[in-house]
């Protein structure tokens, strides 16, 4: 019976770590994480493709790096000094300038720590003041016009600023050490009083909002028709998109509409009323609130068309993204092996992509391409019926004995792109 107990166990432990191994295979990256301890120590960890002011990570193939050499590069902040690394909250070393840290397949995330020790008096505290955009700070020996300022105060200190707003804008709140604190633009504390985190720096943040905002309501007819671009707009947006403005401040925007394949811009409509319809761009006055339409009709003309064909060798999970030049960046197409029809004369824009954790590299391109080989980018005229192929090789494996000094992560194709495939 107690054979059988063993048996028992060690049979749900290896069916255990086989069902462990089989996902860890699918993706066998390592996230590793660096931090600095305290962040306002102004010091950088770089080395292995890393260069982390403050809080960054990384997806590390341990296929191609086996390991990799960290150190501090700077340190901004004079009153502190380096104490020691830590792996996983582990003293791992007191060497500023070289910290080896391993990979290998299968394994749980890695933190890193550069933990640094202050210079400091006990006694005293270092404040950072800082104001969002529209306003300023002052006091107590500082003039913060909405950029980072920072002092030193013994903790007897009691601490007195005054929050200033800019033409358009109103004081809203204090934030203390990412707390909010107090609606009054004055404000008085002690640097011994408990409202404050224990030890040696502190943040006090002056937040300003626009007054008398209005909403702008954006949005397309019919859906997928077209975009509208303007200085105050994201390259990509989903529609309806919403903006808010405060007329003292932005009074007008002005914004132009741009058609999709197959479509030409009709007429604006601006609260149900039609304006400047022979117009791309439209100025929109902010003292109100406004419902915004881009209005788009299909093309009537049908010019000649031609075939696109796509693959990628070999076969299996990278692709290439399509676009077309000169309609929105934010539509394109995923092909693996697809065939797609375009009107004579139109320009693609095609992309080589890895997939996520693909350990292949790109080759280059073979067919009917307007660019070098070794690009990832390249463009195609349609002017007649074309083929065109992204070719990808795997990574051959490094000497685990030497170290791998690059970037472990693969491009994942960038941009907003909308994941349809077309056959």
């Amino acid at each position: 019976m107690f054979t059988k107990k063993i048996y028992k166990i060690a049979f749900a432990a290896l069916t255990m770590m086989a069902i462990w191994a089989v996902g860890a295979n699918a993706d066998s990256s390592v996230m590793l994480t660096v931090t600095i301890d305290p962040p306002d120590s102004g010091a950088t960890v770089s080395g292995g493709g890393i260069d982390c002011p403050a809080l960054c990570s990384k997806n590390i193939d341990p296929g191609n790096v086996s390991w990799i050499k960290l150190s501090i590069a700077t340190v901004t902040n004079p009153n502190y000094l380096f104490d020691h690394w830590e792996i996983n909250n582990t003293v791992a070393g007191r060497d500023p300038d070289t910290l080896i840290v391993n990979f290998v397949p299968v394994m749980p995330p890695l933190a890193v720590k550069a933990v640094f020790k202050s210079l400091l008096p006990t006694d005293s505290v270092r404040v950072w003041v800082s104001a969002t955009e529209g306003g300023s700070v002052s006091g107590n020996g500082m003039n913060c016009p909405g950029s980072l300022c920072q002092k030193l105060y013994t903790r007897d200190t009691i601490l007195t600023l005054t929050a200033t707003p800019a033409t358009g804008y109103a004081f809203a709140y204090w934030i203390i050490d990412d707390v909010n604190n107090g609606t009054s633009p004055s404000l008085s504390l002690s640097l011994s009083q408990s409202v404050f985190k224990l030890g040696l720096s502190k943040s006090v943040r002056a937040v300003f909002e626009p007054i008398g905002k209005n909403r702008i309501t954006l949005s397309i007819s019919p859906s997928d028709s077209g975009w509208i671009t303007g200085e105050v707009l994201q390259s990509c947006i989903n529609y309806p998109y919403q903006m808010d403005f405060a007329p003292a401040i932005t009074p007008s925007i002005t914004l132009t509409a741009l058609e999709n394949f197959g479509y030409d811009f009709d007429y604006w409509k601006v609260n149900d009323v039609v304006q400047t319809p022979s117009e791309l761009s439209l100025t929109v006055f902010t003292s109100s609130p406004a419902n915004v339409i881009a209005v788009f009709k299909p093309k009537t003309t049908v010019s000649s068309a031609y075939t696109l064909s796509v693959s990628v060798n070999p076969g299996g999970y990278n692709s290439v993204d399509i676009n077309v030049v000169g309609q929105s960046p934010c539509y394109s197409w995923i092909c693996q092996d697809c065939r797609m029809t375009f009107p004579a004369g139109t320009k693609l824009r095609l992309f080589a992509t890895l997939s996520i954790g693909s350990k292949d590299r790109f080759l280059g391109w073979d067919g009917a391409t307007a660019s070098p080989d070794s690009l990832s980018e390249a463009y195609v005229t349609m002017d007649e019926n074309k083929s065109v192929t992204a070719n990808f090789q795997p990574i051959p494996i490094s000497n685990p004995e030497q170290p791998v000094e690059q970037p472990a992560t693969e491009t994942s194709g960038g941009g907003c792109f909308i994941d349809s495939i077309v056959n």
